[in-house]
């Protein structure tokens, strides 16, 4: 069907007023197969990455008003990057060059919530100009950390621990992190990071979920 031409503008602002949603959801007391994407290379030196399937997965919980989310993914190998050797290089959050050996990365995992409540949800690749997001990151080797951004390149240590707390085990060959947010708003979305240090991940090459909903 072919719209008239007198249609094609109006057509288009309302295709770009609809906001952001989530339409996939995490329910409760239940494990989920996460949808992962991996990020792209930009540029023609960039190696192409790890296309192996992480098997990721979460288990949501709900406590009154806490949520503690576990996401799990296929590990076999410790990447780990020493604090002192990151903070050598400026403490980049995602460390840029973390080692001696600039071809060496770390393990590392995110789990993001918007700031606040909106009419549509944060840009996925750390939010955006007009919507601020928290994420909640843990680091292979270092303390966990709560960060906020509004957009790439933007992310910075939030003030405080924004009620955030994150700590990992192992369990066979997979690695569990579990994510803790204190006073979380169920109308919020959450979605997850994952960093393999193996495949050269690092800033924003990663593996990276949409938007998920937490339902009881």
């Amino acid at each position: 069907m072919r719209f008239p031409a007198s249609l094609a503008v109006p057509v288009l602002l309302l295709a770009l007023a609809v906001p952001a949603r989530a339409d996939f959801l995490l329910a409760a007391g239940k494990e989920t197969a996460l949808l992962l994407n991996r990020t792209p290379a930009i540029f023609l030196t960039d190696p192409p990455g790890a296309k192996t399937d992480l098997k990721a997965r979460a288990r949501a919980q709900i406590d009154g008003k806490t949520l503690r989310v576990t996401l799990s993914w296929e590990d076999p190998t410790e990447d780990a990057v020493s604090g002192s050797k990151r903070g050598a290089y400026g403490s980049d959050p995602i460390y840029r060059k973390p080692t001696e050996k600039t071809d060496r990365f770390g393990d590392a995992a995110a789990m993001m919530v918007p700031a606040e409540k909106g009419v549509r949800f944060p840009g996925i690749m750390m939010g955006d100009p007009a919507r601020e997001v928290r994420i909640s990151l843990w680091r292979a080797g270092a303390e966990p950390e709560t960060l906020r951004g509004r957009g790439r390149g933007t992310v910075e240590k939030a003030p405080g621990d924004a009620g955030f707390s994150a700590a990992q085990r192992r369990n066979g060959s997979r690695r569990e992190v579990a994510f803790t947010v204190q006073e979380f708003d169920p109308e919020l979305p959450v979605s997850f990071a994952i960093w393999e240090g193996a495949s050269g991940d690092r800033n924003g090459y990663k593996w990276y979920s949409p938007w998920y909903l937490v339902r009881p």
